[in-house]
């Protein structure tokens, strides 16, 4: 370990799959029932266009630790 990896949040990509499952279970979020994949693909191109600014200013920050 480099000391630079990233914490281990416990969070795997079955994690996420669940999760989504159950939003979009009866009985689930109205809205995530709702989505479809051209909906979810637009609001996550619009979240990463969000972090992308942010990500970029972070940068010299992040190589000088």
């Amino acid at each position: 370990m480099t000391g630079r990896e990233p914490p281990d949040s416990g969070n795997s990509f079955a994690d996420i799959v669940n999760i989504i499952r159950t939003l979009r279970s009866p009985g689930g979020c109205p809205w995530d029932m709702k989505q479809t994949i051209e909906t979810a693909v637009e609001d996550l191109l619009s979240e990463a266009e969000a972090l992308n600014k942010p990500l970029w200013l972070s940068i010299p920050f992040l190589l000088s630790v």
